[in-house]
């Protein structure tokens, strides 16, 4: 899968801002991003591009981080993903949509049911 879009959110509240790169950071997440947290299991959202397509969504919409030219909702709980060069993330589990997805657009919350994403920790730098 190739990356397609990069965003992170400095904090809370603040809209997902588009980035050219990420630092990520092993038992962290990203540097810099409000999630970045060693004891979160959201420490990164990974969304699927065709998804985001369907829905006319912008990237950044649903607040993912990152954006792939596949399907993310194919991945396994703990299955381990390589980003970049040398970044490796393991996948933790589906991301649930909140009722803020309304905000966005009105039926988003229930249409991103299974479909919103993976969450995932950085195990490599």
């Amino acid at each position: 899968m190739n990356i397609l879009h990069l965003q992170i959110k400095a904090s809370r509240g603040e809209p997902m801002r588009s980035v050219s790169g990420l630092e990520l950071i092993a038992g962290r997440g990203i540097a810099g991003d409000v999630n970045a947290d060693p004891r979160s299991p959201r420490q990164i959202l990974l969304a699927s591009s065709p998804f985001l397509d369907e829905r006319k969504l912008e990237p950044g919409d649903i607040r993912e981080n990152i954006v792939l030219d596949g399907i993310v909702e194919s991945f396994s709980s703990g299955q381990l993903l390589r980003l970049g060069r040398s970044a490796v993330v393991r996948m933790t589990f589906p991301c649930e949509p909140c009722h803020r997805l309304e905000d966005v657009q009105k039926g988003l919350a229930k249409a991103l049911l299974g479909r919103r994403g993976m969450l995932a920790r950085v195990l490599v730098s």
